[in-house]
């Protein structure tokens, strides 16, 4: 579960939020794919 938001930006690192996000999108894009 991501927020947006100053506590969640200190929380998470930038690089970490990013590869987060691109491996959702992989998964997604796999389930779609499958």
């Amino acid at each position: 579960m991501i927020t947006a938001g100053p506590a969640s930006r200190d929380l998470v690192p930038t690089p970490m939020r990013s590869m987060l996000r691109c491996s959702r999108l992989w998964h997604t894009r796999e389930r779609l794919a499958l």
